[in-house]
């Protein structure tokens, strides 16, 4: 499972047309980052904090998600490019 995948549709606040995928973190459905602040379709911040919640509940931390995808790089809507081990340390440093 990819964490952040381009999103064909270009925008972080479109669904993506090949999933119906929604937002930064690809949630499916998307409403479900609700759970995170009413603004998540518009707001990348509520959707990182909502991605954040889900892999700690889910993987108990995201040194564990990421175990097997150190190396891996990822794009953010096609816009930029950035490593998950700068997400990780970004999120570590807010905790």
């Amino acid at each position: 499972m990819q964490l952040l995948v381009k999103n064909p549709a270009g925008e972080l606040t479109q669904p993506n047309r090949s999933s119906g995928a929604y937002g930064i973190p690809q949630a499916l459905p998307g409403s479900k980052m609700a759970s995170a602040g009413a603004d998540w379709q518009t707001n990348p911040i509520t959707q990182l904090k909502w991605m954040n919640s889900y892999v700690l509940g889910r993987y108990g931390s995201w040194q564990k998600r990421l175990r097997p995808q150190k190396k891996q790089r990822v794009g953010i809507s096609g816009k930029s490019e950035i490593s998950i081990k700068n997400l990780v340390k970004s999120f570590s440093k807010k905790s």
